[in-house]
């Protein structure tokens, strides 16, 4: 009686196994291979082909500033539903309050005429905001990936892991990194911020931030 029961759950139930770890090798292949290879944007991008999907560029953005505008508006010309998505810790305190760099966000898009970006202010994991919107890309921006690469890895490693290990086993919402228009590499957030402190921002100035 047992024989033949060993017999049939492995004649059943063995290759159903073999196939479920199979497609977790291969799932978590292709999780190492992300993090290991970067998928990066150079500028000039290419000419977008319209995706009916919902793309999300991640930062702080604080605060926003022209560079975050030139790459929003390649968002908005190749996806459907392009998203900037303001992250924020919860738990900390900062100068600059996350619902205050929403709204200079908003208004640096109706100034840049870009209306079909939404805003959102997202608390804790953005990958973990960005699977449940259902978003199939997320763009981090960088100046170039040999500047900023380094210290962008880190976050790359955690948006490619964290989905597998605290998903659990949730595909990871791939990272795209978006390198910056040349003509505003030289202004960054801490620039914008460190010129408001010293009373720095004429109008010409901030025509140019």
């Amino acid at each position: 009686m047992l024989p033949s029961l060993f017999s049939s759950l492995s004649t059943y139930l063995l290759p159903s196994l073999l196939s479920l770890l199979s497609l977790l090798s291969l799932f978590l292949l292709s999780t190492l291979l992300a993090a290991l290879l970067p998928s990066v944007l150079p500028f000039p991008y290419p000419p977008p082909s319209p995706s009916p999907t919902a793309a999300v560029l991640a930062g702080s953005f604080n605060p926003p500033h022209l560079g975050h505008a030139a790459m929003l508006r390649h968002l908005s010309l190749a996806h459907a539903s392009p998203i900037a998505a303001v992250g924020f810790n919860p738990g900390k305190r900062y100068t600059v309050p996350p619902a205050a760099r929403v709204a200079m966000l908003e208004a640096m898009l109706r100034e840049q005429n870009l209306p079909r970006v939404r805003v959102a202010l997202v608390p804790g994991l953005v990958w973990r905001w960005c699977a449940r919107e259902g978003a199939k890309r997320m763009y981090r921006g960088v100046r170039t990936w040999a500047r900023d690469g380094a210290a962008e890895r880190l976050l790359l490693w955690q948006n490619t892991f964290f989905p597998v290990v605290l998903g659990p086993f949730t595909r990871p919402v791939p990272t795209v990194f978006l390198e910056g228009d040349p003509r505003y590499n030289h202004i960054s957030s801490t620039l914008v911020r460190d010129l408001c402190k010293g009373g720095g921002v004429t109008e010409k100035v901030r025509g140019e931030l």
